[in-house]
């Protein structure tokens, strides 16, 4: 949304009139909050792509993807959570 808001009007308006999108991007821009089901989301898929990486990656970096993982789950679950909306 921030990369669309400073090249194109037309494409931030639509993604801020977006039935799913907009109240996601509408929240982050006035309170810089998420909604609680995105970070459950986003926390699970952190977790996945970790155990993933650390069955690939070489011993001394296997552990560099979850400690990455860990901060930003810290960081992303400190934000407030976006008032729940209902579903039309």
């Amino acid at each position: 949304a921030f990369c669309f808001s400073r090249g194109s009007e037309r494409v931030e308006r639509w993604m801020l009139e977006h039935a799913r999108f907009g109240p996601m991007v509408r929240d982050w821009r006035e309170r810089r909050a998420v909604p609680r089901r995105a970070k459950q989301l986003a926390t699970l898929m952190m977790a996945l792509g970790c155990t993933w990486s650390w069955w690939l990656l070489p011993v001394p970096w296997c552990w560099l993807p979850a400690a990455l993982c860990v901060a930003v789950a810290t960081w992303m679950w400190r934000l407030p959570d976006a008032l729940p909306r209902e579903v039309p």
